[in-house]
């Protein structure tokens, strides 16, 4: 892939500004800000990690174990999600009743 000069890149937005979009090179600076940082925003959740290695990684220190609580329910055929239906395959809660996780599987 070939490196793009900065006269290159100049005419290049000089093009979108004056002939096609016509917006204000601000307007195209915001424009390409934001979707430059939205590629950056991608996030994952580590708790006593700094290298998160997945959505959600835990992970215990020396002198505190800790688990996950699961959400729990007494009865898994009432289980709903936020919007009143029913949930996605791959749900998991604990079952009060029958004392134990139960996983939302479809097949």
């Amino acid at each position: 892939m070939q490196k793009t000069t900065k006269r290159e890149a100049n005419i290049f937005i000089n093009i979108l500004i004056n002939k096609k979009f016509k917006m204000s090179k601000n307007k195209l600076l915001q424009w390409i800000t934001t979707f430059c940082l939205s590629a950056l925003s991608y996030a994952q959740v580590g708790i006593n990690t700094t290298t998160p290695q997945g959505i959600m990684h835990l992970q215990n220190t020396p002198n505190k174990q800790m688990g996950l609580v699961m959400p729990r329910v007494d009865s898994v055929d009432i289980v709903v999600n936020n919007n009143n239906l029913t949930p996605v395959e791959a749900t998991v809660v604990y079952d009060n009743k029958e004392r134990c996780l139960r996983l939302k599987n479809y097949r």
